[in-house]
């Protein structure tokens, strides 16, 4: 027997992630963690405002090949090792097909990006309220702020989806996106920079690790280039 829990909040208008509408239907007599996770029901929004067009600038925002980055500010929710290998492995991914290098640095005044993990009210005007539905707000400008109250994961491949939990790398991937200027594809399903956050599951409810698009890769390489011998 199936019995369906809705909850539907109200989107405020800010950078960052918000819960929608979070359905499940869940087999009393099975495990959650085994049931195949139904993307269309189960949805989470970037409250960045959609654009007409691919870039949230006219101008290239990082103009040197090498870009610097530097976590200001640990997570409480996730170790220093799954962090610093989660966003290296999120640049690597943009790098791979552009022009640019992300290199970190262990000097805040030498970091172009600047990364920390906040909860509340911290150093700009965009606060985390408590019981906040917002995951994260980013910037071209080198602020990216991850709300350090979500219940954050780091999956590997094949990994059971845990249905309250949010997906780290499909976060950074996507954030990563709007720092090197890009706004959301909502016209293109399954882009890392759709409007909407999905699990990344396959049928089965296991993780699917979130990769770039054809689409993803025109677009990053409409504002940087494409990486020589790309």
């Amino acid at each position: 027997m199936y019995f369906i829990v809705f909850f539907s909040l109200l989107i405020s208008s800010t950078h960052g992630f918000h819960l929608r509408d979070y359905i499940l239907d869940i087999n009393k007599e099975s495990n959650v963690k085994r049931q195949a996770v139904d993307e269309s029901k189960i949805r989470f929004s970037c409250g960045v405002s959609d654009f007409q067009g691919v870039k949230l600038r006219d101008t290239v925002p990082w103009q040197n090949d090498r870009v610097t980055y530097m976590v200001l500010i640990e997570s409480k929710k996730l170790s220093q090792d799954i962090v610093r290998r989660t966003l290296r492995q999120a640049f690597d991914i943009w790098s791979a097909e552009i022009p640019r290098e992300f290199v970190e640095v262990n000097d805040e005044s030498s970091a172009d990006i600047k990364i920390g993990f906040v909860t509340g009210k911290h150093c700009d005007m965009e606060p985390f309220a408590k019981n906040s539905n917002v995951f994260a707000h980013a910037n071209p400008s080198g602020v990216l702020h991850f709300n350090d109250d979500i219940p954050w994961k780091s999956y590997s491949n094949a990994d059971n989806i845990e249905l309250k939990s949010i997906d780290f790398f499909w976060v950074a991937l996507h954030e990563l996106g709007h720092v090197l200027g890009l706004a959301h594809n909502t016209k293109v399903p399954k882009s890392v920079m759709e409007n909407i956050y999905k699990h990344p599951a396959d049928q089965k409810g296991r993780y699917r690790e979130p990769r770039l698009i054809p689409e993803d890769v025109d677009d990053i390489r409409e504002i940087y280039g494409a990486r020589i011998g790309k």
